[in-house]
């Protein structure tokens, strides 16, 4: 399977979006916890790569762990 990503500002721009909403906006007071670090490494992540980008909005394991033929 191929997949053409054709805006990947698009793309990581979501992606920076989903995270931001699973997160909550960022907080000074906050920045050295967990979950600042964790939110931190999720937007260099998908920054980084498309397919990180990608995975972060669609589980590919969700989307064919139930199609008949298909192995991830």
């Amino acid at each position: 399977m191929v997949l053409e990503v054709t805006d990947l500002d698009a793309l990581t721009g979501t992606a920076l979006e989903s995270i931001a909403a699973e997160y909550g906006e960022p907080v000074a007071a906050v920045a050295g916890s967990d979950t600042a670090e964790e939110r931190m490494h999720a937007e260099a992540t998908v920054r980084a790569d498309g397919a990180e980008a990608l995975a972060s909005l669609v589980d590919p394991f969700d989307l064919v762990s139930e199609v008949p033929g298909v192995e991830l």
